[in-house]
């Protein structure tokens, strides 16, 4: 009889409450689809909080069940956590592994310290706040705790960074001060563990958006330098203006006349319209195809109320929003070309003033850079798309360390 096949190590995630592991999580299981990883789903004593399912989120359990099972040796680790029971059941474990995937354990210190002494050998990985006033920060933010909570989890949390920096407890640390940053390294990490692992190689259209003045345009063209050979494709836009001296059609817009356009508005060609002076503008869904077709990421270079017709079509793009440092140093650029009057100058200001309103409430935008220094943008808008697009072949940079700081949303 053939030998059995070995079981996968499982990975352990462990680390305070409110330090991310949940959307590292989730962000994982999205990069490495089609059932690759199973999440071990853990038992409770505690309620259900609003949206939780038995035996997705957790197998809600009484006080007294749960000790019957621990009884029987049923469970790997079980701990008293804030006057509740949780535990990780062989069961669970064992059904995530007679499939072939990946188990994710997320658990707390003492869970750790129990699962070290099973059979298990899973990757232990500790994933730490920047600080601990950035995860009271974080704690408070959720708006779901008493007071007497957070300080309870505050102070188990000091407890638990004592143990989680502690040199041997953990094969990896990430320190969740970047959201970007920190899954990439998880990512690398996960493929060393697990060479076989298949990701998912995302085609979505990418929006860059943001008020005139903040220089997107040279922002693109530092992107297509960075990832070469057509790997993405800009939407041009078609216009029922005349060319402009040395613009070309295809190149700079697909130039049409104002009956052809408006019959194929009529038709719902187009993602996206505007009209000035009148002038017709827009981006056609065909324009956004065929950039896919070719198997480039189309970027859709766009300012907010093109954004927000985007959003109502099925092109689910990942999006970006650029602002300036301040209202005065936008200002500043835009004056600086000498071919606007003061009228356009505070036309532009005003409709920038709503634009950066819009971009920075929180989920209109994936991500939010500003334009402090057009290097470190630059390499956070790499970052952010090599999250985004595993598969992009990069061009090395000049300065490899250069540090980056970019603002999730």
């Amino acid at each position: 009889m053939a030998p059995a096949t070995p079981a996968i190590r499982p990975v352990v995630f462990c680390g305070p409450s409110g330090v991310g592991k949940g959307t590292l999580i989730e962000m994982l299981m999205e990069r490495f689809p089609k059932d690759q990883f199973g999440f071990s789903v853990s038992h409770t004593t505690r309620g259900p909080r609003e949206g939780e399912v038995d035996g997705v989120h957790y197998n809600f359990t009484t006080v007294e069940d749960i000790k019957k099972e621990i009884a029987k040796g049923k469970f790997i680790e079980y701990a008293e956590v804030h006057g509740r029971y949780y535990g990780t059941s062989f069961a669970a474990v064992e059904t995530v592994q007679s499939s072939g995937k990946v188990c994710i354990l997320d658990i707390d210190v003492q869970g750790v310290q129990n699962v070290k002494k099973s059979k298990l050998k899973p990757h232990y990985i500790f994933v730490a706040p920047p600080s601990m006033k950035e995860l009271e920060r974080r704690l408070r933010g959720r708006g779901t705790e008493k007071e007497a909570d957070i300080k309870r989890r505050l102070g188990n949390a000091a407890k638990e960074m004592e143990y989680g920096n502690a040199k041997g407890n953990f094969d990896l640390l990430l320190v969740n001060d970047n959201l970007t940053k920190s899954f990439a390294k998880l990512v690398a990490q996960m493929k060393k563990w697990y060479p076989t692992l298949k990701e998912f190689v995302k085609s979505k259209p990418v929006v860059i958006c943001g008020p005139t003045g903040v220089d997107k345009a040279t922002l693109v063209n530092m992107l297509m330098t960075r990832f070469p050979d057509q790997q993405f494709g800009l939407a041009i836009s078609h216009t029922t203006r005349k060319p402009a001296t040395g613009e070309e059609e295809g190149i700079d817009h697909y130039f049409v006349t104002e009956e052809a356009m408006k019959a194929d508005i009529q038709a719902g060609k187009f993602i996206q319209l505007s009209e000035h002076n009148g002038t017709l503008s827009g981006i056609a869904l065909s324009t956004v195809k065929t950039i896919k077709a070719a198997g480039k990421i189309c970027i859709l270079d766009t300012d907010v109320a093109a954004v927000k017709q985007i959003k109502k079509v099925s092109l689910d793009p990942n999006t970006m929003f650029v602002a300036p440092l301040s209202m005065d140093v936008l200002e500043a650029s835009l004056r600086a070309t000498g071919n606007r009057s003061d009228a356009q100058v505070k036309s532009l200001l005003s409709t920038a003033s709503s634009d950066l309103e819009y971009g920075q409430v929180a989920g209109n935008f994936d991500r939010i850079f500003i334009m402090a220094d057009m290097g470190a943008t630059f390499e956070d808008m790499v970052y952010a798309l090599k999250e985004w697009y595993p598969h992009l072949n990069e061009v090395a940079p000049d300065d490899p360390e250069k540090s980056c700081t970019c603002t999730i949303s």
